[in-house]
């Protein structure tokens, strides 16, 4: 009778023995599934070039990993489940800090921009205060010339005088282009600002 219970807890023992090995032999498998997930979800510090779109997929592979640490919990052993849940916590520390940098430099990038057309805004307005006044002076020296052409009494000097009257109507008209390019200008970083 003793020698029939010793058996049949030799015997008992094998199987548990011989399932605790398949069990761990199949949490080790699905271990290996979930780091091959965990593998494509790495990060490292810190020559990483990472942009926003890699690092999103970098996250959908660490959400797959955590999804099938869920799904296989009950099939794996502690001690893998522990393994996998460490690295998890330790990818998601390391994207929580890429996160972070990535949108400190989108930060101070924005405010980079936003310096830079401030800047060539202020060199806009100046540019147009600048082209505005020597519009005035242009035209009014050629309301002065017309006046003087009207009163002349000398045709040589009206002729001569009619000649500066087109050079300042011409340069009127460059003036006046410039004048709409630079309120173009203006006009664009504006809305760049604005957006």
């Amino acid at each position: 009778m003793w020698d029939d219970l010793s058996s049949l807890c030799a015997s008992v023992k094998e199987e548990i023995k011989t399932n605790n090995k398949d069990r761990r032999n199949e949490s080790y498998n699905l271990q290996e599934e979930i780091n091959y997930h965990l593998i494509n979800a790495w990060i490292t510090f810190p020559d990483y070039p990472s942009t926003i779109e890699q690092l999103i997929e970098k996250g959908k592979s660490l959400k797959r990993a955590g999804e099938l640490l869920h799904e296989y919990k009950n099939e794996m052993i502690p001690e893998h489940k522990q393994e996998i849940f460490d690295k998890m916590r330790e990818i998601r520390s390391s994207h929580d800090a890429w996160w972070e940098k990535l949108q400190s430099e989108r930060h101070q990038k924005h405010l980079d921009f936003t310096s830079r057309i401030r800047a060539n805004l202020e060199k806009n307005y100046e540019r147009y205060r600048t082209a505005t006044n020597a519009l005035e002076r242009v035209r009014s020296n050629a309301d002065e010339l017309r006046s003087k052409i009207e009163s002349a009494w000398n045709d040589d000097w009206a002729d001569r005088a009619a000649g500066w009257l087109s050079e300042s109507e011409d340069k009127i008209r460059d003036i006046k282009n410039y004048i709409e390019q630079i309120e173009s200008w203006i006009d664009e970083d504006e809305r760049k600002l604005a957006h």
